[in-house]
């Protein structure tokens, strides 16, 4: 997926595809904000945010005013029609860290083997790591066979409660810090689209 595309000449960008989702989605939920606001949720400088806004713009996505900016009908249409969702979701105890952000990806369960890819993902986002389910046969499990209803009923019901559907994946990224969580699930959700 490109929601930004990379510079030819000039130096190199500190943000990327998963902040302009970051922000799309944070504008999506909140309406209107500040630049400072996306930027303590997204955790990169006012500056970034500025440019990826702009770039957003430019693409129909956001619309700036001197008050803040907020999502257009555009971007609200697009957040929709992309496979992923950014959830809010009560921290489960097999995810490590204390801040953990949910991602659901649609139609991707065939394309992860044991979750060690995403887990990896996150790690090299920044944080302690990323936790995969997917929904296959009619069972949530935890690749490569973890059967998670029958092993903890619990869990199982939390996850179901994301939406999880039939080929769907759920990528839970934990950290202390809640913005590298965010930027782990997502990060590893964008490596299957």
């Amino acid at each position: 997926m490109i929601l930004i595309r990379k510079r030819s000449r000039g130096p190199a960008r500190c943000f990327g595809d998963v902040e302009a989702y970051m922000l799309l989605s944070f504008l999506n939920e909140e309406g209107k904000t500040s630049r400072r606001r996306a930027a303590e949720y997204i955790d990169i400088g006012e500056g970034s945010v500025r440019k990826i806004a702009d770039i957003m713009m430019r693409a129909g996505l956001v619309e700036i005013f001197q008050t803040g900016m907020f999502i257009s009908d555009y971007g609200k249409e697009l957040i929709t029609l992309l496979p992923l969702r950014m959830i809010n979701m009560e921290p489960v105890d097999c995810v490590v860290g204390s801040s953990q952000q949910a991602v659901l990806v649609k139609d991707v369960s065939e394309k992860i083997t044991n979750g060690m890819a995403q887990r990896d993902a996150g790690i090299r986002a920044g944080s302690s790591g990323c936790t995969t389910f997917v929904f296959r046969n009619g069972k949530i499990i935890m690749p490569p066979g973890w059967d998670v209803e029958k092993a903890s009923p619990s869990l199982s019901e939390i996850i179901a409660k994301t939406g999880i559907t039939e080929n769907d994946a759920l990528i839970i990224g934990g950290d202390a810090h809640p913005p590298l969580a965010r930027k782990a699930a997502l990060t590893a959700a964008m490596e299957l689209i």
